[in-house]
């Protein structure tokens, strides 16, 4: 069964990109919202993995999204830098998702 992508929650509004402040300043907003946005999940989310990031490459940037839960396999869009979002998102299964969040795991295990 292909997962489902669903848009954040109203009551999490994401960050709009000033060009008034400094870059760290617009960056700090985009984490606090990706934290928040991974707390709400875990809160109302189901399974170990809720909570989780997984970003994909779009372009000159990624697609991210927040896992809900995985059985069913369900997925909040971040909303940050371009909005980007994987073209081919509706196709994946849970089990693309683990190997992906098992992907990234090792990935930063590599590089810390």
């Amino acid at each position: 069964m292909s997962l489902k992508v669903y848009a954040p929650p109203a009551e999490l509004k994401a960050p709009q990109w000033n060009p008034d402040l400094d870059w760290k300043e617009n960056h700090k907003a985009e984490e606090k919202y990706l934290a928040d946005l991974k707390a709400w999940c875990k809160k109302k989310g189901s399974g170990k993995e809720a909570g989780n990031e997984v970003q994909f490459p779009v372009a000159d940037g990624a697609a991210v999204y927040i896992i809900l839960s995985m059985k069913p396999c369900k997925l909040i869009h971040a909303p940050l830098g371009d909005a980007y979002s994987f073209p081919y998102i509706e196709r994946l299964t849970a089990s693309d998702i683990r190997k992906k969040i098992l992907y990234e795991d090792k990935l930063m295990k590599l590089f810390s």
